[in-house]
């Protein structure tokens, strides 16, 4: 199996050099196995790439970055050609399609495209363009369903989010940044965007102030971390190995998204975080809206602030021992999400070979 990744190009050396960037260079270099040897990843090198700021998100950049690739980055992949399934979770990627030999190819919508700030349409654009190559298009919400079909998909159904149950569940060493917590600490994994409800989150922590509340992840444009109440802590983005640990020492996992002004986006968002949370073996606290109730899991949902005031209360005060969410979790692992994506392959895709056959040369 071969993993392609997200590209590289010259304007990442202008970010903060992390640990994680350092690494994603080292991969490129070199590759990198996984899996006892049986995954191996790859990252593209580009002189430039896709991304939602003038130019780059033009639809000229969108159809044509790939003629900028390093061919050696993604040799591997190339050689290792032809494939059984060519599996496209990023639109920007769709490209490989016009590059390898492919028995059947799948396109996986995880998000509305269109709903990103800075894409505009040019994103779902793509999108179209991606969904109607594919032979087959998977979608992980049941309110992605409508936007699935304007795309042109060929054939399309339903595989939901699964979690890696196994790595979520381990208890891992304990982390230092709850080294002098004694209060509940309510936790959020993720990125901070404009999904996030600012508002509620001031109010919550305001009303709760013998709870810490604690956001892990980077913090995109346009969100601002000054204004909150003393016991909200943002720690910044962490190492996806550190997870585990970190949310196995909180109380509560917490999602605050902003069911109003994000209506749109949250249409077709299934939470991973929800699993990941439930995992490790923590209760739930959600913001309630249609693709969450779909789910039926144990969370505890929420619409007004003052609700979400009083479920934090009510599950601190429950103190279970939380097997219930631990085994909704365990049946949406991934293994068994695969199994069913593999089935849907064998069962709806008629196969045939895609015999378009690149040179290194023509990247």
């Amino acid at each position: 199996m071969h993993y392609l990744s997200a590209p590289l190009t010259p304007l990442h050396l202008l970010e903060r050099q992390t640990q994680d960037l350092k690494t994603r260079y080292r991969i490129a270099r070199e590759g990198v196995t996984h899996l006892n040897g049986r995954l191996t990843e790859s990252i593209p090198l580009a002189l430039f790439a896709p991304c939602g700021v003038f130019p780059l998100n033009k639809m000229a950049v969108l159809r044509n970055w790939s003629r900028f690739v390093i061919a050696h980055s993604i040799s591997t992949v190339l050689k290792a050609q032809p494939f059984d399934v060519v599996y496209i979770d990023n639109i920007f990627l769709g490209w490989l399609l016009d590059k390898v030999q492919y028995r059947t190819s799948v396109m996986r919508v995880m998000d509305r495209h269109d709903q990103f700030p800075g894409w505009a349409s040019n994103a779902k654009q793509l999108a179209r363009e991606v969904s109607e190559k594919c032979d087959l298009t998977v979608y992980s919400a049941r309110g992605l369903e409508a936007y699935v079909k304007e795309l042109g998909a060929q054939e399309s159904f339903l595989v939901p989010n699964g979690v890696d149950y196994e790595f979520f569940r381990q208890v891992g060493a304990p982390d230092s940044s709850f080294a002098k917590r004694n209060r509940p600490v309510v936790a959020y994994s993720g990125t901070l965007d404009d999904r996030i409800d600012v508002g509620l989150v001031k109010y919550v922590a305001a009303a709760l102030p013998q709870y810490s509340f604690e956001f892990f992840g980077p913090q995109s444009e346009g969100f601002s971390p000054d204004g909150f109440p003393d016991n909200v802590i943002f720690h910044g983005s962490v190492p996806h190995a550190d997870l585990p640990a970190i949310l196995h020492q909180a109380d509560i996992g917490f999602i605050p998204f902003d069911i109003h002004r994000a209506k749109e986006r949250l249409s077709g968002v299934r939470p991973l975080k929800l699993l990941e949370y439930m995992a490790s073996g923590l209760p739930v606290v959600c913001a309630r809206w249609p693709e969450v109730e779909r789910m039926k899991s144990p969370a505890k949902l929420f619409s007004t602030p003052n609700e979400c005031v009083e479920m934090l209360k009510l599950v601190e005060l429950e103190k279970q021992s939380h097997a219930i969410e631990k085994e909704y979790a365990r049946q949406a692992d991934w293994s068994h999400m695969c199994s069913q994506l593999m089935d849907e392959i064998e069962k709806r895709a008629e196969p045939r070979a895609h015999e378009t056959t690149p040179s290194l040369q023509s990247l």
